[in-house]
């Protein structure tokens, strides 16, 4: 899998000296007997110029990191559906389940779909305006686009087991300052980081789904961990 995209990366001319992409894919049971769910997230950075001297030239250029392209997660996936064999028509088709955040017109027009409300127990829960199935799926690909370590998954009880790293303790940290591809490396954790692992779960109540983060022995988890990680799921549900 990590050959094939990284193949397809040169193809679609991401590997220039100023931009970085990468791809998570996520495989899942599909609906239908005998199939698959494919799932690609985006993350990336760009080189952006620092303070300019004498309003010419830029001092310098550092890495930023980009918001998910769900443009080019279509395309990724279109290419991995050639790639499997699937007629071109049916390949172009493909598309990702949902584009993280609104633009600002947008936002103007419709409410969010997906809130932070504070339960009658004191801990917080996520309100997404989906069924359970469009709720996991979404839940799911904000994971990924968040940069969370996906490590199982239950859909019969709606639970994700994922790993979360504290963004903040992280920039107290000299090697994450000193490259921007430690930012990128989700799927690489130093043993030394230890990052917390939580359960993301998600219950239907009809019409909405109410998303809660637990501790690994299922308990709500009152931490302040809870709050960031529901405020980055909502960022990318809304």
């Amino acid at each position: 899998m990590q050959q094939t995209l990284g193949k397809y990366v040169e193809v679609l001319g991401l590997q220039s000296t100023y931009r970085r992409d990468k791809f998570r894919t996520r495989i899942e049971r599909g609906t239908e007997p005998g199939t698959v769910e494919i799932y690609v997230s985006h993350r990336g950075a760009e080189q952006v110029p620092t303070a300019k001297i004498d309003n010419a030239q830029p001092a310098g250029f550092v890495w930023a990191v980009m918001p998910p392209d769900p443009n080019l997660e279509a395309e990724m996936l279109s290419r991995l559906t050639l790639r499997f064999g699937a007629p071109e028509a049916q390949a172009s088709a493909a598309t990702v389940v949902d584009a993280p955040g609104k633009s600002a017109q947008a936002s103007a027009a419709t409410p969010d779909r997906a809130r932070v409300e504070k339960g009658v127990d004191g801990t917080s829960k996520l309100i997404v305006d989906d069924p359970f199935d469009r709720a996991w799926r979404r839940v799911g690909l904000a994971l990924d686009r968040s940069g969370f370590t996906v490590v199982d998954r239950d859909r019969s009880s709606g639970v994700y087991f994922v790993r979360y790293a504290d963004p903040d303790a992280d920039m107290t940290k000299k090697d994450r300052e000193e490259s921007w591809l430690a930012k990128l490396a989700f799927w690489k954790k130093d043993e030394k980081d230890k990052p917390e692992q939580y359960r993301i779960k998600a219950v239907e109540v009809a019409p909405a789904s109410i998303v809660s983060v637990q501790d690994p022995q299922g308990q709500p988890d009152r931490t302040q961990n809870s709050e960031k990680i529901l405020a980055l799921l909502k960022d990318q549900l809304k």
